[in-house]
């Protein structure tokens, strides 16, 4: 939950998103700029909102609803945040098994006073649906393991371990859409 800056990578990954969000604006129903945009109030994620906006060319569009939404923070680490790996190893022992502590794959496993997936995806859900009951098209910029726990909420209605094996790559786009009743991934079959 630190203030860290986007890099220079960052920046241009996220105009490369909004120009792909553009390039797909022409065959939604709800064009962009009539969209909310959620964002978490991090530093980087405001960053890559901005970028993204000037990639969709909407940075200088009058009206465009924008809000920012704490509960799409990414995971709190708690006694950990900021910390590197060794001094988080030093301090929690679970960390000494870097991407194989608990916490990279177990949904109930939290930091040392800190989340787990499972508390990040009931307080991002709630935001999701409760702005779902008033708009047709919403555009989340958040975090990955927050973008995991939304993709959980929307294709499976439910938060487990599996929710870690979504692929979020950093300012890709991912869009959903409403199939018989049912939310999918544009460009992938319902289940």
């Amino acid at each position: 939950w630190n203030s860290a800056n986007l890099t220079l990578r960052g920046v241009s990954q996220a105009v490369k998103a909004g120009e792909n969000l553009r390039a797909q604006d022409s065959s939604d129903a709800a064009p962009l700029k009539d969209a909310l945009w959620l964002y978490s109030p991090l530093l980087r994620t405001r960053q890559t909102l901005s970028g993204v906006l000037v990639g969709a060319q909407l940075a200088d569009t009058s009206g465009l609803r924008s809000r920012p939404e704490t509960r799409l923070f990414e995971r709190s680490a708690g006694e950990l945040t900021s910390l590197t790996w060794d001094e988080a190893a030093a301090l929690w022992p679970e960390m000494q098994k870097g991407r194989n502590a608990a916490v990279f794959n177990q949904a109930q496993a939290g930091y040392p006073r800190g989340e787990s997936l499972a508390d990040v995806y009931r307080r991002a859900s709630a935001a999701l649906d409760e702005a779902m009951q008033h708009e047709k098209r919403i555009v989340v910029v958040s975090h990955e393991l927050t973008i995991k726990t939304l993709l959980s909420h929307l294709l499976r209605n439910r938060i487990d371990d599996e929710a870690f094996a979504y692929k979020v790559d950093n300012a890709r786009p991912i869009t959903l859409e409403r199939r018989n009743g049912a939310w999918v991934v544009r460009g992938e079959t319902a289940r």
